[in-house]
C-alpha cells in the first residue's frame, strides 16, 4: 500500500513542480492541459492504472460524460478519482462538431484533478479556455452562432503503456444519427491511438464488438464509415508474426491457436466480400489450418464454423446479384 501511495505522491509532486512554460495562461492564471495530466498518470502507474470514461447522454442538445480513475492495489482495482462534465451542442464551433470528444476531455481532466494531478487551479486548461472563449450561461441551440476562429487541435496524448480496458465505450444513450456519427469518429480516433499493429487493431475491434454490432444494426451509414475507417487504418499498420496470411505461423499452445482462429474469423467477417476471397485465404493458410486441426480441435471448430457461416452469407448475396 505504501508503494502505491508513493507512486501517487510522486505524480502529484511532479505536477506541482511542472515549469510554467509547460502550462497555459488564461486570465492571469496558469493551467495544465489534460494530455499532460494523462501522461503524468501513465508514467506513474503504467498498466496498473486505468482511466475509463462513460457517455451518459449524447442527444441532439447536450452531452454528459463521466470518467473514473482507478489503480491496481494488492489484488483488486481501487477508484481514486471520479468526476463528470457536460457540454451543449450549441456552444460554439468546437461543440458543433465535436461535443462528445470535448466533453470526454473535460471529464478526464476533472477526474485526474480529483486524484491530485492539478498543476494549477482545479479546472483544466481545456475547460477554462472553452468557458472563456465559447461557453454561454445557458444553451441556445436555435440562435445562430457568431463566427469564431477555429480552435487549435489538441496535442496528441503520448501514452507509454496502454490497456485495452481504457478503450471501451458506453452506447446506452446513443439515440440520434448525429450522436452515432460522433461515436464513430471517437472510436476511429481511439483505435488509431491504441493500435500500433494489425494485431492490436483486431484486439480493439473484438473488445468493442457490442458497439460495432449496435452501429451495424441501428446506424448503417455510420457503421459503413466505421468499417472503411478500420480498413484504412489497417492498411497503414505493420503486420506481426501470427497475423492472417502468415504462411509460416504454427501456434504452439491452445491459447495461441484459439487467438489465431478468432482473429481469422473476425478478419473474414469484416474483410472478405466474395467466396473466391475465402477460398484464397483458406489456401494461403492451409499449413496453419492443418496444424490447428491436428493439434487444437476446439480452435479448428471455431475456425470452421466461422468460414461456414461466411460462405453461406456470401453465397446468398451472390445468388441475389445473379438473379438481378
Amino acid at each position: 500500500m505504501k508503494d502505491e501511495l508513493d507512486r501517487l505522491l510522486g505524480a502529484v509532486q511532479n505536477m506541482s513542480s511542472l515549469p510554467d512554460e509547460h502550462k497555459k495562461a488564461i486570465k492571469g492564471k496558469l493551467y495544465t492541459e489534460v494530455h499532460v495530466r494523462v501522461q503524468a498518470f501513465r508514467e506513474a502507474y503504467g498498466e496498473d492504472g486505468k482511466i475509463i470514461s462513460a457517455i451518459h447522454i449524447a442527444d441532439d442538445v447536450k452531452v454528459m460524460t463521466e470518467t473514473t480513475v482507478s489503480v491496481f492495489v494488492g489484488k483488486s482495482w481501487r477508484v481514486i478519482g471520479n468526476d463528470f462534465a457536460e457540454e451543449f451542442r450549441g456552444d460554439g464551433p468546437v461543440n458543433a462538431s465535436s461535443a462528445v470528444e470535448n466533453c470526454l476531455t473535460s471529464s478526464i481532466g476533472r477526474a485526474l484533478s480529483n486524484c491530485g494531478l492539478l498543476g494549477g487551479p482545479y479546472a483544466s486548461f481545456d475547460e477554462v479556455s472553452h468557458a472563456v472563449t465559447n461557453k454561454p450561461k445557458a444553451p441556445q441551440p436555435e440562435a445562430a452562432a457568431a463566427p469564431e476562429p477555429e480552435p487549435e487541435p489538441e496535442p496528441e496524448v503520448q501514452v507509454k503503456k496502454k490497456n485495452i480496458d481504457d478503450f471501451t465505450f458506453d452506447t446506452k444513450k446513443i439515440e440520434s444519427e448525429e450522436a452515432a456519427e460522433d461515436l464513430t469518429k471517437l472510436i476511429l480516433e481511439m483505435a488509431a491511438e491504441f493500435s500500433e499493429t494489425v494485431s492490436e487493431l483486431r484486439e480493439f475491434w473484438a473488445k468493442n464488438a457490442d458497439t460495432v454490432s449496435l452501429l451495424a444494426e441501428k446506424w448503417p451509414e455510420q457503421s459503413n464509415m466505421l468499417l472503411e475507417g478500420f480498413k484504412k487504418l489497417k492498411s497503414s499498420l505493420p503486420e506481426i508474426a501470427g497475423e492472417i496470411g502468415d504462411e509460416g505461423f504454427l501456434p504452439e499452445n491452445v491459447e495461441e491457436a484459439e487467438r489465431w482462429a478468432q482473429m481469422t474469423v473476425q478478419f473474414i467477417d469484416s474483410e472478405c466480400d466474395a467466396t473466391d476471397e475465402l477460398n484464397a485465404l483458406w489456401e494461403t493458410d492451409k499449413e496453419t489450418i492443418a496444424h490447428v486441426e491436428n493439434n487444437y480441435p476446439a480452435a479448428y471448430k471455431t475456425l470452421k464454423a466461422g468460414f461456414k457461416k461466411k460462405y453461406a452469407q456470401l453465397e446468398n448475396t451472390e445468388e441475389r446479384k445473379n438473379g438481378e
